[in-house]
Formats: structure tokens, C-alpha cells, sequence
């Protein structure tokens, strides 16, 4: 991320820096004849001679976009080949930073909401802008508290010019309808987006969770939790009007978005609904004909290009062919190749689904609701009773075959896998999680067993943490604070406020018995510590090991009070040099241990130590930052805690 502070684009100069993304950095600009304040968006796309004009053509669209609940783009130029755009700078922050992952809203308020996006997109459509991105992050708060919808900068790019977009720039996954992860985004689409806000606002979370690749095949193949199952306060009405607008198929949600919005006022008032005469109360898998094309996962940009892209196994280069050879015996597998060849649409095909009975066990227990807090996994059971691994590798195909649509390629890094277990008992399925990850000392890739949480940060830089790696949000200081970011693939915390101060990055729900493990650095240890949480509730309370470059601490906080569980152990460290902390907790026994991320981790614990003041409570990271000190974060994961 380059840093223009000072700059001057067109007639402002850039002040200080909003905020960044895989789509854009956006800058606080002053007009430099004026002194009005706007904010300059510089898209990250380098416009050939021949997209310059299809630019321009659209960005004059968009200055016309003229409605009391979007941003106004008020000019737009280019900067070289770079384009920007100048908008109306909106004070009071997003949804995102209002309302965090998690925090549910009163009915009335999300009626509110929807109404209000949904007025803009309407307009929107009726001009034949599509946005392609309605998230919470995208919705700005004005001056008199009225919603702006933002960052239809998007919808210049992907229709002006030919430019490969990525993951990030083509839309958020969490959000995405089924027909906009496979190349074709309609006006349905944008309602898709704004019910599932919708129904994150009214639950908490979004209906499906995981890695990027989990929540594609989620959207296309997986019926959504109940909604009234989470609040049972909701009515039917209210729960049949937010299913209708996240229907799979955009043929059966309502015929405009304006349509929601008015249909979801009418159900929150106990008025009849009417609802389109196609939607059906339960939802199926989407399935087409088309073979499935599989791709490779982008590598990073930083990394050395292979001469050679590698082979996969022959017997996932072709998924449909499985039905018709050995390798396919069983039924499952059979359905499994099925849904394979369902997941990639051909361009001019119609969106038409085919009723299919879904999987029993195979894809509703991917990812557990976020809100219900993780138990000790399992021991599998014996592979006949489960998914077969075959089937296995053709689902995992499809979920690879969903990226690779449209001449669009979607940069995939899944950080985990799922592998259902289904039992015979009937209660609900449970999931094993593996995951894997490269040690600092070694590119040996491994299995992390009852991984909960984790985060490499291997993502564009940003600024806040965002979105960890399994596909849950850092809560805290991380999600709102802009001293977090995300830079050269770490987690970054600079303080450049006078004095030191104590910050909070927390990841997951509440749990019991659970250990966290962090690789951090600091560039110095003067007022600063790396700190790792466990059973936090809030900043007052929770328990906490730290590094001071001279010893290893740790401390109960109750009431904004300290007691120390452990007499200190002397550990002297390095500034600029990685460390590994390991801190655990079952039932009242706290453990803990650091080592230099490069050597082998100790075998014994340094610090044990007992208490039972906290029950539960979230892991995280708490450090302490001096003026000017800078805390770099490699690796964070949450695990079941295992004697």
C-alpha cells in the first residue's frame, strides 16, 4: 500500500488515509482552492488506452447517480492510468464500525435500513447500475444519520473495462448471490446481498460462515439456517419475506428490491404479504449441466511464479466422468459428482434449477451456526460410516469448480477443511476441522487438530484486520481502531498517538477450555509487551500472559483491577525478532509458554498457575504499544485445549 498523504490528485490534496482494500484506497482530500473536505477513492486498476474512454463513460453514469441515500460522486479522473474518483465524505464512519459482528438490531431499525438501500439501489437499477457489493462496510452514515450507500466504484471497473478482477474487487463472498459467484450478477442480485444484511442484522451473523471456498458452495448448494431458530422472537411472515430475497434462484425472490423492502415493511407491521407466486417456502441446491472446470489457487502476489502449473490427480480432472466409472461405486459419490457438475453455469444458459433432494449429512454441518460456541471434537468415526473420501474429493472439487466461471478467476486461499462425520445416533452431525498451516522453520505443511480460530493475515493490505482466515471478523480494537491493519501479509497494531496504551483483537465466541497460540514481534519493548488473551469478557476483565523483552507475566484483570497468578519468569527478547507465545486454560488450570518462533517449542510449561474467577469467555490478543511502536502478528489460532 503506497502512502500519497500529501499528494495532490486533480484539485485536492490527499490529507490522511480513510481507509484500503483489494478494490481501493480511500483518502481524506481538501480541495486545494476551496479547503471543502471530499473523499478521494484511487481504484487499484490500471486503465489500457482502450478502457480509458469505456471509463469514462461509465464514471459519467455515476456522477448522475444523484439520490438522497447514496454518495455523491461529485468528479473522477485519472492520475496517469490510475483511476479516482472524488465522493462526498461521509463523518460519521459505517454500519460495520456502528454495529459489529454479532450485535443484533430491533426490527424496526432494519426495516429502516432495507428501505433506505433498497430506495438507492432501485434508483440504481432503473438507470442500469448494478452494484455488486452491498455489504455494511458500503453503507456510510451522513450527516443526519441517513444511510449513503457507497462504492459503486465496482460497477465501473467490472463494466468499463476487461481487467481480471479478484475475489475482493468483485464482491465480498459473505454477501454474494449464486448467480454473482458464477459470473452473472443481475439486479436480483443486489437484493440477495441486502437479505442477507438483512438477516445478519436481525441475527447477529450472516447465514453461512467458513473459508472463502466453504461459503461459495454454501450459497449455491446450502438452504439457510432457520432464521426464527436463532430468534425465535421473528414472526413467520418476517423469516418467509427475508428467505424470499436469498432465494438460490433470482427468478424466485421479489421482482425488484424495492418489492423487498415494501414486502418486509407490510410482514414487520403483521400486514399479509404477498410474495412472488414462484417462491417456495423451502429452498433447494441449485443444479445445471455444465462440466466442471478446475483451477488452481492463486498464489500470492509476492510469490515466485511455478514454471509449470501443477497436475492434479487424474481422477478429480473431470468430476461428471465419475459416474460412469469404478471410481464411483457408491450412491454418494454419485450425488456428490452430481452436485460437482451443478456448480459452474455456461454463459448464455438459463437460470433454471432442477429440483434435487440435498445431501442428509454432507454439507449441513460444514460450519457450525458462529454464535453456538465450539465443543472438543470427536473421535471419527470409522470412514464406512461417514463421507467417503472419494466423495470428499469431488465435493472439494466443486467448491474449486465455483471459482472458475465466466473468464472470472476468484483468488481461493482456504485455510481449512471440513470433513463431516455422520453419525447413526440421531442427534446433529458434529465436523471435524483441519486445517493447515507452514511453520516459521519449515514449508512442511501440517494437520492442526481441534483447530477453533485462526488467521495468517495472508490477505490484501487494509486497513483493520477485517475477516480472519476461517471466515469470522477480529472484534475489538482490530475492527475498529485504525491503527490495525493488515500490511505485507501480517496483522500490524502502530500506535502513533502520544503516551502508551493497551489494545484488544478478539476472534470467535466464548469458550471454555482452549488455548491460544500467537507469533508476534515488536520493534520495541520500551512501555510495549505482547500480550494473548484468554476468557475475556471485556477490558476489565480477563486473563492475560505477556512479554516485556524481560520476563514472561501473568495476570488475572477483574474490574479493572490486576492480581498476578504467577511470579514472573525471566525472558529476555529481541526486538524485530518473532516470538511464539502458547497460553491455555481448562477448567481453573492456566498454563502458558514462549519460545523464539524459530527454534522448536519447549516441551514443559514455563507458568502454571489456578483460578476460577472466569467460567468462559473469548480468545485474543492484548498487547500494549508505546508512542511509535509497531506490533507485526504472523499467526494466530485458537485451539481445543488438550492436557
Amino acid at each position: 500500500m503506497s502512502d500519497r498523504v500529501g499528494q495532490q490528485i486533480g484539485n485536492y490534496r490527499l490529507e490522511r488515509l480513510l481507509g484500503s482494500g483489494g478494490f481501493a484506497e480511500v483518502y481524506l482530500g481538501k480541495q486545494v482552492f476551496l479547503d471543502s473536505l471530499a473523499a478521494i477513492k484511487l481504484l487499484h486498476a490500471n486503465l489500457a488506452h482502450g478502457d480509458i474512454e469505456a471509463f469514462r463513460s461509465e464514471a459519467r453514469t455515476l456522477v448522475r447517480l444523484i439520490h438522497p441515500n447514496i454518495v455523491r460522486i461529485l468528479d473522477f479522473g485519472l492520475e496517469d492510468t490510475t483511476p479516482f474518483l472524488v465522493m462526498d465524505y461521509a463523518p460519521n464512519g459505517t454500519l460495520r464500525q456502528r454495529y459489529q459482528r454479532g450485535q443484533r438490531l430491533p426490527l424496526a431499525t432494519v426495516v429502516e435500513y432495507v428501505n433506505q438501500v433498497a430506495g438507492a439501489l432501485q434508483y440504481a437499477h432503473d438507470l442500469k447500475v448494478i452494484h455488486r457489493d452491498i455489504k455494511p462496510e458500503n453503507m456510510l452514515l451522513g450527516r443526519r444519520e441517513e444511510i449513503l450507500l457507497s462504492d459503486f466504484g465496482i460497477a465501473i471497473v467490472a463494466q468499463s473495462t476487461q481487467i481480471q478482477l479478484t475475489q475482493e474487487t468483485i464482491g465480498t463472498i459473505a454477501y454474494m448471490a449464486p448467480e454473482q459467484i458464477q459470473a452473472h450478477p443481475r439486479p436480483a442480485s443486489d437484493q440477495y446481498s441486502l437479505g442477507i444484511v438483512a438477516y445478519e442484522w436481525l441475527s447477529g451473523y450472516p447465514p453461512f460462515s467458513g473459508s472463502f471456498t466453504e461459503m461459495a458452495v454454501k450459497h449455491i448448494m446450502v438452504p439457510p439456517p432457520s432464521l426464527r431458530e436463532r430468534v425465535p422472537t421473528i414472526s413467520p411472515d418476517v423469516e418467509q419475506v427475508i428467505l424470499t430475497a436469498i432465494n438460490k434462484d433470482p427468478a424466485q425472490r421479489f421482482g425488484s428490491v424495492r418489492a423487498f423492502a415494501n414486502a418486509l415493511q407490510q410482514a414487520s407491521k403483521g400486514s399479509q404479504v404477498e410474495l412472488p407466486v414462484s417462491a417456495q417456502p423451502s429452498q433447494q441446491p441449485i443444479v445445471l449441466s455444465s462440466p466442471v472446470t478446475p483451477i488452481l489457487p492463486l498464489l500470492p502476489p509476492d510469490a515466485e511464479q511455478p514454471s509449470q502449473a501443477p497436475q492434479l490427480p487424474a481422477e478429480l480432472m473431470n468430476a461428471p466422468t465419475l459416474l460412469n466409472t469404478s471410481l464411483a461405486p457408491d450412491a454418494e459419490v454419485k450425488q456428490a459428482a452430481q452436485q460437482a457438475s451443478a456448480i459452474n453455469t455456461p454463459p448464455n444458459a438459463p437460470y433454471a434449477p432442477t429440483i434435487l433432494t440435498p445431501p442428509n449429512q454432507h454439507y449441513n454441518a460444514i460450519t457450525p451456526p458462529p454464535q453456538v460456541p465450539m465443543q472438543r471434537q470427536p473421535k471419527p468415526e470409522p470412514e464406512s460410516r461417514g463421507i467417503s473420501r472419494r466423495a470428499a474429493l469431488v465435493a472439494g472439487l466443486s467448491a474449486v469448480g465455483v471459482l472458475a466461471v465466466g473468464g472470472i478467476v476468484l483468488e481461493v486461499v482456504s485455510h481449512s477443511s471440513h470433513t463431516p462425520i455422520v453419525n447413526t445416533t440421531g442427534q446433529t452431525p458434529t465436523t471435524k476441522k483441519t486445517t493447515t498451516t507452514t511453520s516459521p522453520t519449515t514449508s512442511t505443511t501440517q494437520t492442526i487438530p481441534g483447530l477453533l480460530e485462526m488467521d495468517t493475515f495472508h490477505r490484501p493490505n487494509q486497513t483493520f484486520w477485517g475477516t480472519a482466515s476461517n471466515g469470522h471478523i477480529w472484534g475489538g480494537d482490530a475492527g475498529n481502531s485504525s491503527d490495525f491493519s493488515i500490511f505485507n501479509q501480517m496483522g500490524q497494531a502502530h500506535r502513533t498517538a502520544n503516551g502508551h496504551n493497551l489494545y484488544t483483537a478478539v476472534l470467535g465466541t466464548a469458550r471454555t477450555d482452549f488455548e491460544v497460540v500467537a507469533t508476534a514481534m515488536l520493534d520495541s519493548f520500551n512501555n510495549s509487551h505482547i500480550g494473548v488473551l484468554l476468557r475475556y469478557h471485556d477490558d476489565n476483565n480477563y486473563y492475560k500472559v505477556y512479554a516485556d523483552g524481560t520476563h514472561l507475566n501473568m495476570i488475572r484483570r477483574l474490574g479493572g483491577n490486576n492480581t498476578t497468578l504467577h511470579q514472573s519468569i525471566a525472558f529476555p527478547a529481541q526486538t524485530n525478532t518473532l516470538y511464539t507465545i502458547r497460553y491455555q486454560v481448562i477448567g481453573t488450570t492456566l498454563r502458558a509458554k514462549i519460545w523464539q518462533a524459530s527454534n522448536t517449542e519447549p516441551a514443559n510449561w514455563l507458568m502454571t498457575a489456578n483460578d476460577n474467577t472466569f467460567q468462559a469467555g473469548q480468545g485474543g490478543l492484548r498487547p500494549q504499544l508505546n508512542q511509535n511502536v509497531t506490533l507485526q502478528v504472523t499467526m494466530f489460532q485458537e485451539l481445543v485445549a488438550t492436557s
